[in-house]
């Protein structure tokens, strides 16, 4: 994400003091907003700029919130070459 920029190392210590400050953070359910991870120097791309991406996106979201709350299922993981394991409690 930083190998061509000059000042990689002091960005990476400013973005991880940044993430791993609990005062801001607490807990991993915190929202950080779009303006908020940008002004800590993280690169990020919105999906509102890309119509195609976001549906995609969102469509990969809305079947996994499904899946959790409709299923047993409690834990999904998929790799890009098919293969899955879904852990499932009873």
């Amino acid at each position: 994400m930083f190998s061509k920029d000059k000042d990689k190392s002091v960005r990476v210590k400013k973005i991880l003091s940044q993430l791993s400050d609990h005062s801001k953070t607490l807990s991993h359910s915190r929202h950080l907003g779009m303006n908020e991870i940008k002004d800590i120097g993280l690169k990020v791309e919105e999906l509102e700029e890309d119509q195609k991406l976001q549906d995609l996106v969102l469509s990969v979201h809305h079947a996994t919130i499904i899946s959790l709350t409709q299923t047993h299922a409690v834990k999904i993981m998929e790799n890009n070459i098919g293969k899955s394991y879904v852990q499932i409690s009873n």
